[in-house]
Order: C-alpha cells, then sequence, then structure tokens
C-alpha cells in the first residue's frame, strides 16, 4: 500500500535527518552537506522500495465455500460466509478514504507550486524596468527582486551600483551552482510527504546551506563588513543567518 511506503520513507528521513543535525550541520563544508542532503533525501525513497520477497506456491484443493452454522434457542440456522463478505464490500473502505484524501492534498500543494512560479513570471513582466542578459532589473513595487529564479537574476533597481554588484554576485552563484533543481526536487518531495513536519526542516536545511554556498564565494571578492551592511540594509533573515554562521567560522 502506497501510505504504508510513505510512512516507511518518512520513518528515513528522520534517521538521516538526525543524522545531519548530528554530525554535519555545525561544520562548514557546504558541499559536502549539499551532497548529502539530497543523496538522503533519494535514498529514503529507495530503500523502502528494496524488499527481498520469499515466493512460495502452494496448492489448495478445489471445495466449496464453508457455511458457518449458528445455533439459538429456536433451532439451527445455517449462514454463508458470503454473507459476511457481501457486507464487507459493501462497508465504507477506509484504506481508499485515506488515498482519496492524501491525493487530494497532494494534487493542490502541486498546483500551488505551479501557481507560484507562474505568478513570478507575472510579476517579472509587470514590474521589469530593464533586461541586461539574464539579469532583470525591478521597480520598488515589486514583491519579487533580489534574488534568483532558474537562470533570472532580479535586482532591486534602486540599490546602488557597489549593491548592485555584490547581489548579483551572490545570486549567480546560486544559478552557476543550480541550486534551483534542489529546490525543485526538495519542494516536489515536501508535496509528496505533506504529512512529515521533517520534510520542511530538510527544506530549510537545503536553503540555509545554498546561503552558505553562495556568501562564502562572494565574501571572496567583496569586504565582509561591507557585505554584510547589505545584508542588513536588504531584510534578507536567511542571508544575514548564513553569512553570520560564515564569518563566526573564519
Amino acid at each position: 500500500m502506497i501510505l504504508i511506503y510513505l510512512l516507511k520513507v518518512s520513518a528515513c528521513t528522520l534517521m538521516f535527518f538526525a543524522a545531519y543535525q548530528l554530525l554535519l550541520a555545525r561544520l562548514t563544508f557546504f558541499n559536502l552537506n549539499r551532497i548529502y542532503l539530497l543523496l538522503m533525501l533519494v535514498l529514503s525513497f529507495g530503500i523502502p522500495a528494496v524488499t527481498i520477497e520469499n515466493h512460495q506456491e502452494v496448492t489448495v484443493a478445489s471445495q466449496e465455500i464453508p457455511s458457518k452454522i449458528a445455533y439459538s434457542n429456536d433451532g439451527v440456522i445455517e449462514q454463508d460466509f458470503e454473507d459476511e463478505a457481501r457486507a464487507a464490500n459493501n462497508s465504507l473502505n477506509w484504506d481508499q478514504l485515506l488515498m482519496y484524501g492524501y491525493s487530494s492534498i497532494l494534487i493542490v500543494l502541486v498546483f500551488r507550486m505551479l501557481f507560484v512560479m507562474v505568478r513570478i513570471q507575472i510579476q517579472l513582466r509587470k514590474h521589469a524596468i530593464d533586461r541586461s542578459g539574464t539579469v532583470i532589473l525591478v521597480d520598488e513595487k515589486s514583491t519579487i527582486k533580489n534574488c534568483s529564479f532558474f537562470n533570472q537574476i532580479i535586482i532591486d533597481s534602486s540599490l546602488q551600483h557597489e549593491e548592485k554588484n555584490l547581489v548579483i554576485k551572490h545570486e549567480s552563484v546560486h544559478v552557476e551552482q543550480l541550486h534551483i533543481v534542489d529546490k525543485l526536487l526538495v519542494n516536489l518531495v515536501a508535496a509528496i510527504l505533506w504529512f512529515n513536519p521533517i520534510i520542511y526542516f530538510w527544506r530549510n536545511a537545503i536553503g540555509h546551506n545554498h546561503e552558505f554556498l553562495a556568501d562564502r564565494e562572494t565574501s571572496k571578492v567583496a569586504d565582509k563588513k561591507v557585505y554584510a551592511f547589505l545584508l542588513l540594509n536588504l531584510a534578507m533573515p536567511e542571508k544575514k543567518y548564513s553569512l553570520i554562521v560564515l564569518v563566526s567560522f573564519h
């Protein structure tokens, strides 16, 4: 049954994420962390699917369907097992009900993910004021700015020249290292395992790791104080957190 399989997958994610928190989360091996988080996510689905089955053929002689005999004060009443089978079939199938409920939520979450991507494209078309290759400048009214989307880098046009260059450098790392692939994968898994709270912590860990990687590369070509001040001004909590951790280890 698919729901039993997904529960086993959830158990694997719990074990692998606990190991990540204990062994890797506090270290600065960001590339290794990325590989671990992605590989263990895939293995969480693969391990429960690997089963060893022992097939044994049993021959049963054909015989008539037995009857169940009930005794009462009025005499003997004969009742076939077929009657009970029919009653069971007519009763509510809870397995199917659970499957329908799970599938409904899964479909809603997948459509929501697609809707968000479409909405981002609409926002870009509405607020874009200039394009230069993969870099898109948007006006101040845009709710989507100073980020990357697939191979597009969206920048707030009100930033100063130096600030723009730093943000472009930071977001270029996300684009070059294909972080969008990680995000698409973990968001799809989050839709499949929507009932599993561990997957949301897993998704946050991947997001933080992306910021560690981007901040490490950006800090190589930028003054760390200027860069930290920029992140504070841009009010980017996840990026600020990753920079604080990065600076503290160096």
